[in-house]
């Protein structure tokens, strides 16, 4: 019984090994102060001071977003549903991927937090996979515990929801009493 327990440890021990990803000749990128490793095939991207991305949005980007986190987090909600909540290496995430109608592909979004903030990986993809996993675990610490992260998450979707229905009220057409002057007017605030 011992050499049986002992062989499907070693053989664990084995799948777990052979899964990991070497990131050590992996180039380095900052954005808003963290760095986060970036694998060969997604090398060459353009640095904004909040934004790492290849190509457009779509192919490959890691955002700090926590200047437009409502925007951004609500878009993914109504288009994917959800989202898996993960823990990457100590790192709270939410995982979206499905077919965007808009893009007319396969697509991929994992929010997590890196110190204080909260980020954003993109990229054309149907699986969460092990390259963007590390991208993720060889990032700073997240300061942000699990509990407050999920609540910002779910706060930041009630303030899309909020500011969509702002938006649709200010296009509702207004009337005047008069009925030989009715103008309507769409106010945009």
């Amino acid at each position: 019984m011992r050499k049986i327990i002992f062989i499907l440890f070693f053989s664990l021990m084995m799948i777990t090994t052979v899964a990991a990803v070497d990131s050590s000749s992996w180039s380095n990128v900052t954005i808003e102060n963290h760095v986060f490793k970036i694998p060969p095939k997604y090398n060459g991207g353009k640095l904004n001071n909040n934004s790492y991305q290849i190509g457009n949005w779509n192919n490959f980007a890691i955002l700090c977003v926590d200047n437009y986190l409502a925007n951004n987090y609500g878009f993914e909600v109504d288009t994917y549903g959800p989202g898996e909540d993960l823990n990457i290496d100590g790192h709270p995430a939410r995982y979206f991927h499905g077919y965007n109608k808009y893009e007319k592909c396969e697509l991929s979004r994992i929010y997590f937090s890196v110190g204080k903030s909260i980020y954003c990986i993109s990229w054309q993809s149907n699986n969460l996979t092990d390259d963007v996993k590390e991208i993720i675990a060889s990032s700073d610490p997240s300061e942000i515990s699990s509990n407050n992260f999920y609540n910002t998450l779910d706060s930041a979707y009630e303030d899309y929801i909020a500011e969509e229905e702002e938006d649709e009220n200010a296009y509702i057409p207004s009337s005047t009493s008069s009925n030989t002057h009715n103008h309507h007017f769409f106010i945009r605030i």
